[in-house]
């Protein structure tokens, strides 16, 4: 007889027992590693040498600013057009709906007056 639960048991364990095999790690072994003594190469300098500054004595010149004036503007005011176009009320599904029913019926009516006539 099945039982479920034995079989789920036996599924969780085999994955338990995959999982552990697969995180076991092998002891790794590093190489030494042998670095080169760091050797500083001397660095030389140029002595400073201060040179002397000459700057020239600061003027005020005199400001001479014209006085700031107004120009007249001389814009036209704007009018805008009236609108002569309907708003937009969204789609056309209604009158697209009433065009199909509309042809459907005359595509009817001529197939009745065809097979009577």
């Amino acid at each position: 007889m099945y039982n479920e639960a034995e079989d789920h048991t036996a599924v969780v364990t085999a994955a338990t027992i995959t999982v552990a095999e697969a995180t076991t790690e092998a002891p790794t072994t590093e190489a030494p590693t042998t670095e080169a003594p760091a050797t500083e190469a001397p660095t030389t300098e140029a002595p400073a040498t201060d040179a002397p500054t000459t700057e020239a004595p600061a003027t005020d010149a005199p400001t001479t600013e014209a006085p700031a004036t107004d120009a007249p503007t001389t814009e036209a005011p704007t009018t805008e057009a009236p609108k002569t176009e309907a708003p937009n009320t969204g789609d056309n599904t209604a009158i697209m709906t009433y065009a199909v029913i509309m042809l459907v019926a005359l595509a009817g009516t001529a197939v009745v007056i065809k097979k009577r006539a």
